[in-house]
């Protein structure tokens, strides 16, 4: 499973062809949390055509009301990952067409005052602020032979001291995300076999750990607020559809979340509630979907927040 923006063209791609030019789709990729646990922020893509396709970030309450578009259509901006005061937000940029080739930029939370903080080498993705607010994480091709192997790497907020904390260039990493102290990351691989794994490591690089012991086909990690599990995406047991499990940082207590399912799952800031993703399966003759919920955390009192 690769990051979700390349994961999503791909599918997209595929899924497009056999439609009329005119055939249009709108899709939700991910979905994400603010600070004061009132809001969620997502992407939105939506084109008719994978080279045309325009990619903007909302937000919108819980309850379903004040829905705001953020970006403008300019570029396709993606990937929301909120400072801890709310105030502000980091989030990938690039020219509409090519997912390839982006940047990380910082914006007020009403989307003005956008200023860039990396610059395109490769491409960058999946930006995660450290608790102190010092250190970003992301993902980036831009030191490496093969562009479908992204490393994770370290920069401080300015853009400056970029450090690669991974060395396996036959691998593909995704989707870092600090633990809650700043001590941890998490995050998955890919190695080519549609059995991706999640691990952590120190917030230096050391200490690589797998976690989900080579079973399954596993993404999109993320942490508990408590910092003590981790939540993500799988197909595991013999399931067709993917099931969001947490797990202990040991590798045990793994437990499906029940009642729901989808592709990319949020803790709430106060581990009461949970929003996610979930693509409806693919109908031939009709073109792919997604909606975005929230819920308890236990699965039940499933609300839909966007989609059809």
């Amino acid at each position: 499973m690769r990051n979700f923006m390349y994961a999503f063209l791909v599918v997209l791609t595929f899924a497009l062809a056999g439609f009329p030019q005119q055939a249009n789709v709108t899709f939700y990729p991910e979905v994400e949390w603010l600070p004061d646990g009132e809001y969620l922020s997502f992407t939105m893509i939506s084109g008719s055509n994978p080279k045309d396709f325009q990619a903007d970030i909302y937000t919108i309450k819980v309850d379903g009301s004040d829905l705001k578009k953020l970006t403008s259509e300019e570029k396709n901006e993606f990937g929301s990952n909120w400072l801890k005061d709310g105030k502000s937000f980091m989030f990938i940029a690039g020219v509409r067409g090519d997912f390839g080739n982006s940047d990380i930029y910082l914006a007020k939370r009403d989307g003005s005052k956008v200023v860039q903080i990396s610059k395109t080498t490769g491409g960058y993705s999946t930006p995660s602020l450290s608790p102190d607010g010092e250190k970003i994480l992301f993902t980036s091709s831009r030191d490496s032979k093969n562009p479908r192997k992204p490393q994770i790497y370290l920069m401080n907020f300015d853009g400056t001291n970029i450090t690669r904390l991974t060395t396996d260039s036959e691998l593909a990493y995704y989707d870092p995300h600090w633990s809650p102290d700043g001590k941890t990351i998490v995050y998955y691989v890919e190695k080519g076999d549609n059995k991706d794994q999640i691990w952590t490591m120190n917030a230096d690089g050391t200490n690589q750990t797998l976690l989900t012991n080579n079973i399954g086909h596993n993404f999109y990690p993320s942490w508990l607020p408590n910092g003590k599990k981790i939540v993500f995406t799988s197909k595991r047991d013999g399931n067709e559809e993917s099931a969001f499990y947490t797990i202990d940082l040991d590798g045990k207590n793994l437990a499906q979340i029940p009642n729901v399912n989808g592709s990319m799952i949020k803790f709430s800031p106060d581990g009461k509630k949970i929003a996610f993703v979930s693509p409806k399966p693919f109908q031939p003759g009709k073109p792919p979907e997604s909606s975005i919920y929230i819920a308890n955390v236990d699965g039940t009192e499933v609300t839909k927040l966007v989609g059809k």
